[in-house]
Order: structure tokens, then C-alpha cells, then sequence
């Protein structure tokens, strides 16, 4: 995900997610398709709501390093 450090200091993870998400214009059902998990767990992450770490791995494993 593309924040500069002093971003990083004040933002959560799931802050930093939507933005990412944002910026490269992805929506939830494409990653859910593309990690193999639910839309209701990436719409859950993205509301705040703590995910598993391989739920964390499928995500990233699903976004391209521009997007990480």
C-alpha cells in the first residue's frame, strides 16, 4: 500500500486498506473473487473489524506489488 511514513503514524490498517483501494479503483467483490475469500470478510476488514492473519496473506497475495 503507497503512504508515506508520517501517513502511517496516524492511520489504521483498515484506514490504509480503503485508501489503497480507493486509489487504484478495486472493489471489494474483484479482490473477494481474487483472494478466495467473501465479500462480507472484505467488507468486514475494511469496516474496522480484525482479520485472521491467512485471511491478511490472501489479501495481499491478491493485490499486485503496485497495490501493496
Amino acid at each position: 500500500m503507497i503512504l508515506d511514513s508520517g501517513s502511517l503514524q496516524h492511520m489504521k490498517f483498515s484506514e490504509a486498506f480503503n485508501e489503497t483501494m480507493f486509489r487504484f479503483g478495486l472493489k471489494g467483490t474483484d479482490l473477494a473473487a481474487r483472494s478466495g475469500l467473501t465479500e462480507t470478510q472484505i467488507s468486514q476488514f475494511r469496516n474496522g473489524k480484525n482479520l485472521r492473519v491467512d485471511s491478511l496473506e490472501k489479501i495481499l497475495a491478491a493485490l499486485t506489488s503496485d497495490q501493496r
